[in-house]
């Protein structure tokens, strides 16, 4: 008999802290005659379950005389948070996005059922009448909705993936799925239509299966970074995907000849939107180099400028850097690029003066509210994200804005991805003069794309390298070492601001992170603000998940707390992360802080900017994660005082030279590696693999 059961959580009950009751809907109607029931219930000792998360659950042979079912073991199949729930009823219903997160949160059990059911809505829900009024109007479509998932559900689909597929196709959307699944592919993906495929029988060596997975193939090589593939990996790939050479081929060809690919003589392929925003790109900026209106400062009022900046800061540029300032003076578009300890901050600074001084208004902007905020600090002038300067949602849309200043200063460009820098240049007027400042070295974007690097090899922009290091910074070991990475030497220095402590096992590198925390904080007057642990990776035993656990476990034994749906807990004094941008409280994805307080139904925030921001806890559970450990790409943009990294055998696949350097320059004072020498030289010294872009070419 199959022991396996799909059920979707409708209720999690805490019973006391690792004792939880987990209250269970059976999904298909033969599971609930093989048990007799449509409701159960089971208990777990930790928990990583929400409400509305469908899962997979093995039943125990023996069910007899068991007050709660006894399970083996479950997985998540898929996950349905209030946040999806809400934007799922704002569309259907035609309600405010308030009244939908509400109605999403007060329901313990199904809240389409309730919707449905419920013939006092004002009262049930506490909404008012107007808001009760669109929901009456649009019961129907609810209903409509509400049948749909229950028919559909038990193809491991989300809730906000059948809406998305509801919202194409209405009332024949299972008719839709069950002829070609393939059609659903962006809403669902790839992997899910190919599954529900197998299981309704439509036929895998097929052009719909072959196009879908060429697109899909393109686009998973954009999540690595890369915005092309080469045509011949492209066909070994997707032979592996049951489809033979002369359908491959002839799907490669429909899509080529439909403007749905771009190929290139030498078989460089890619999607035909990402190929018209590459070869867009190129265009703007080409213009702009050439742009012989804008202005062109005084080469002799630069000079006097530049002595009477030293002058009155008491600080003499090196060659390189005068260089700079001359170039930015008399070019439409420049490029500053240096590592730490180059005077690359000083010289931004002093490009902000030079302006100013000759009454030119000025637009600052980085990737990140964390980087825009030090860049605020350093150079004395407002400095918003690239996306708030442009008047877009963090998640990418169209600007809705043109920067119209005289000058558009962009710092942390290694940050910033094909996409967004396309927005960024097609929004800056023709007037303005552009300056790009980052480290080439470290780590690319998150988004696809490697824009500084791209510029820089291109020849095409004016860039100036700042390559001298300033004796303030030549005793620092911290600055020795990041140029001595650069420069592929491994044999680091160690100092007084570089230490290395040598450990095999990952226990033994966990217990002597935990003592060097202990002795930052107590012995050297660190406050946990000071000190960022930071790991390649979340999920290992030496990932940023356990390490946080570890830290507050033995940090902050406050026996105030709560505890989120999937089991996290959090007390006062906690350090946290804001993890998705908040743009009405102006604090931003990276931001850092403590928990304050820990009210009834919600949660204050201290943020390391002063800023203090309430949270209702779900809320606050969907938004802020625990940050004594982050991953390293959380923290760029951002810098500390001390920074302590873990270098385990299970995270050293993960290393390159990029990311390292990256790590080792967040440091201020003191950088502190843990682990197994042999991973840094073996692993951290690696070459990254060079991200595949047409932008270069094309400039």
């Amino acid at each position: 008999m199959e022991n396996k059961v799909k059920v979707i959580v409708e209720k999690v009950t805490t019973i006391k802290q690792f004792d939880y009751l987990i209250h269970l809907k059976i999904l298909d109607r033969k599971d609930m005659e093989k048990l007799n029931k449509l409701r159960v219930t089971i208990k777990l000792e930790r928990l990583d379950l929400e409400k509305n998360d469908v899962l997979e659950i093995k039943l125990s042979e023996n069910q007899y005389n068991f007050k709660h079912l006894k399970i083996e073991d479950y997985k998540i199949v898929s996950r349905n948070s209030d946040a999806e729930l809400a934007i799922i009823l704002c569309k259907i219903l035609n309600i405010s996005k308030q009244s939908a997160q509400n109605i999403s949160r007060s329901c313990e059990k199904n809240v389409f059922e309730k919707i449905i059911n419920s013939k006092y809505l004002e009262h049930d829900f506490g909404i008012d009448k107007s808001e009760a009024e669109k929901i009456e109007e649009n019961k129907n479509n609810l209903e409509e909705f509400y049948d749909l998932l229950n028919n559909i559900i038990l193809l491991n689909l989300s809730f906000l993936e059948i809406f998305k597929m509801y919202e194409r196709f209405q009332e024949s959307t299972k008719a839709v799925l069950f002829s070609n699944p393939f059609v659903f592919i962006e809403e669902i993906g790839y992997d899910k239509a190919l599954n529900i495929a197998k299981i309704v029988g439509f036929p895998l060596n097929s052009m719909e299966h072959a196009i879908a997975l060429l697109i899909n193939s393109l686009k998973e090589e954009a999540k690595n970074g890369n915005l092309y593939m080469d045509l011949d990996n492209l066909v070994e790939k997707m032979k592996e995907k049951e489809l033979s050479i002369a359908m491959i081929n002839k799907a490669i060809k429909h899509a080529y000849s439909k403007s749905l690919i771009y190929i290139s003589k030498d078989g460089k392929v890619t999607l035909i939107q990402t190929y018209k925003t590459e070869k867009n790109t190129a265009a703007l900026l080409e213009y702009k180099i050439n742009n012989t209106n804008i202005n062109i400062i005084d080469s002799k009022k630069v000079e006097e400028f530049i002595s009477e900046f030293e002058e009155s800061n008491s600080f003499s540029f090196s060659d390189e850097q005068k260089d700079a300032i001359r170039m930015f003076a008399k070019s439409p578009i420049f490029i500053l690029t240096g590592g730490p300890g180059t005077g690359k901050t000083q010289t931004a600074k002093a490009i902000v003066e030079l302006s100013k001084r000759f009454g030119y208004t000025l637009s600052l902007a980085c990737p990140t509210g964390k980087a825009s905020a030090r860049l605020s600090e350093v150079v004395g002038e407002y400095s918003s994200t690239i996306h708030r300067a442009l008047e877009i949602g963090y998640f990418f849309t169209e600007a809705n804005r043109e920067i119209q200043e005289d000058i558009v200063l962009i710092d942390e460009m290694s940050m910033v991805g094909s996409f967004l820098f396309y927005e960024l240049i097609k929004n800056i007027s023709d007037n303005s003069k552009i300056v790009f400042i980052g480290d080439v070295d470290q780590i690319e974007s998150v988004e696809a794309g490697n824009i500084l690097e791209s510029l820089i090899d291109s020849g095409k922009i004016p860039t100036t390298r700042l390559k001298k290091v300033f004796r303030q910074a030549e005793g620092s070991k911290i600055v020795v070492n990041a140029h001595k990475i650069k420069n592929n030497d491994p044999n680091l220095e160690y100092g007084d601001d570089f230490k290395f402590v040598r450990k095999e096992t990952d226990d033994e590198i966990m217990a002597h992170i935990l003592k060097s925390y202990k002795y930052l904080r107590e012995k050297l007057g660190y406050e946990a603000k000071d000190i960022a642990i930071l790991s390649p990776t979340k999920k290992t035993s030496i990932g940023t998940h356990e390490l946080n656990f570890q830290i507050q476990k033995h940090f902050n034994k406050s026996d105030d707390f709560i505890i989120s749906p999937s089991g996290i807990k959090f007390s006062p004094d906690d350090r946290i992360m804001q993890n998705e941008n908040n743009n009405e409280e102006g604090i931003y994805n990276g931001t850092t802080g403590s928990i304050a307080f820990i009210n009834e139904k919600s949660v204050t925030l201290e943020f390391d900017d002063g800023a203090w921001v309430d949270y209702f806890k779900e809320e606050f559970f969907n938004t802020v994660i625990h940050s004594y450990a982050s991953t390293i790409h959380k923290y760029q943009g951002s810098e500390v005082k001390v920074v302590i990294v873990p270098l385990s055998f299970a995270d050293k696949n993960m290393w390159n030279k990029k990311l390292f350097y990256t790590a080792l320059t967040r440091a201020k004072e003191l950088f502190i590696m843990i682990g197994n020498e042999e991973i840094f030289k073996d692993y951290c010294m690696r070459e990254p693999e060079k991200r595949r872009t047409l932008l270069k070419e094309f400039l």
